[in-house]
C-alpha cells in the first residue's frame, strides 16, 4: 500500500514539474558564446525524446497533404548549458500516402512509397529534469550563422556564383561548371552572407564552348572535380562580392 502511495505521489509530482513549459523560450545562444559545439554520434548520442520532438516539429512545418516520415539524422552537434542544445540535420521523405495515414503505414516503404527527399535543420533545447523540450526550427539567432538546405540557396546567388566562377577560373585551359552545392549557411546582417561548399567539374572543352554544351557530358566530358568553399556577400542593392577558397 505504501509503495503504491509513493508511486502515485511521484507521478503527480512529475506531472506538475512537466507543466507550464509552453511559454519557455529557446535560450539566447549569444549568452553562451564561450561554449563549444561538440560533434556527436547522431544514432547514439541524441535522446529518443529529442529525436521524436524534432521530427514532430519539422513534419508539422511541411504543411503537406502527403505523409512525411523521418529517414535519418544526418549530423548532430550538442552544447552544454543549463540543459543541452542539440543542433540537428535531418532527412525526411514525402510519401505518396495521405497525411492521415496510420503511423505504421507511413514508415512502411512498401505501403507508402517515397516521392522526394528534403533536408531540414533544427535546434532543440532539452532540460530533462524539468521535462522541457523547446525547438528553434527557424534557427532564429539574429546576427548568427545558420545552416540551410543547399536546395534553398536563391537562384540569383547561384547565377552570381556561376558568373564569378567564369571570371575566377578563366585563366585555366578548360571550362568549368558548377556541379553541386554540398553545404550551405547564411548570415543575415545588412544584406545576406552565404557560406557554401561547392563542387566544380573541369570539362574537356575550352571556355569558348557554349553554356549548354559545357553542361552536356556527351559533348564536353568531365576530367576532374574541384571542391571549394565560397563566401558570398549580397547587399541590399543586390550587389555580390564573392571569394573562392579552393
Amino acid at each position: 500500500m505504501m509503495t503504491n502511495l509513493v508511486l502515485i505521489l511521484f507521478l503527480v509530482a512529475a506531472l506538475k514539474v512537466g507543466e507550464g513549459h509552453d511559454d519557455v523560450e529557446f535560450p539566447n545562444l549569444f549568452q553562451y558564446a564561450q561554449c563549444q559545439w561538440k560533434n556527436i554520434d547522431p544514432e547514439k548520442d541524441v535522446p529518443l525524446e529529442v529525436v521524436e520532438f524534432a521530427a514532430d516539429t519539422l513534419i508539422a512545418d511541411f504543411e503537406s497533404a502527403d505523409a512525411v516520415r523521418l529517414v535519418k539524422i544526418m549530423s548532430a552537434q550538442s552544447m552544454n548549458m543549463k540543459g543541452k542544445v542539440y543542433d540537428l540535420e535531418l532527412l525526411f521523405e514525402v510519401t505518396d500516402c495521405p497525411s492521415s495515414s496510420c503511423y505504421d503505414d507511413i514508415y512502411n516503404s512498401t505501403v507508402c512509397a517515397a516521392k522526394n527527399m528534403h533536408r531540414r535543420y533544427v535546434k532543440i533545447f532539452h532540460q530533462p529534469w524539468t521535462y522541457t523540450l523547446v525547438a528553434d526550427n527557424h534557427n532564429g539567432i539574429s546576427g548568427g550563422w545558420n545552416r540551410m538546405d543547399p536546395a534553398d540557396v536563391p537562384q540569383d546567388v547561384i547565377t552570381a556564383l556561376e558568373q564569378q566562377m567564369t571570371d575566377h577560373f578563366n585563366n585555366t585551359d578548360h571550362a568549368m561548371r558548377l556541379a553541386q552545392i554540398t553545404k550551405a549557411s547564411q548570415h543575415v546582417v545588412a544584406g545576406t552572407n552565404y557560406e557554401l561548399s561547392v563542387v566544380f567539374h573541369v570539362k574537356q572543352c575550352p571556355w569558348s564552348t557554349s553554356h549548354e554544351d559545357i553542361k552536356d557530358e556527351a559533348i564536353c566530358p568531365m576530367t576532374r572535380s574541384i571542391q571549394c568553399d565560397v563566401m558570398i556577400n549580397k547587399d541590399r542593392q543586390m550587389n555580390f562580392e564573392i571569394t573562392f577558397h579552393c
